[in-house]
Order: C-alpha cells, then structure tokens, then sequence
C-alpha cells in the first residue's frame, strides 16, 4: 500500500497504482512488495514527473 505519504490522488488497485492527476510533489521512489512462503521480494521504482 501506499502509507508513507497520504495523498487522494493515489490509489491502489490489486496490483496496480494509480496516481491521477500526476504532479512533481508525486515524484518518489515507489516500492512493490511481493511475498510467499518462499521469501519476499522487493523491487523499487523511481518515478519522476515533469
């Protein structure tokens, strides 16, 4: 989820963000965890808006 940062134009569907009405302050390092009982996984993306 989305916690660091509260903001209503963010939202997250099953696997999918959605950041509507996309401004520079949405700009971050986004990062997607994904678990089993393998282990976990994290991948980070670095997302900049202009």
């Amino acid at each position: 989820s989305v916690s660091e940062v509260p903001a209503t134009n963010r939202k997250v569907y099953d696997d999918t963000i959605m950041i509507h009405n996309a401004s520079p302050s949405d700009s971050a390092v986004y990062q997607c965890e994904a678990s089993n009982r393998h282990g976990t996984l994290l991948a980070n993306a670095n997302i900049m808006i202009m």
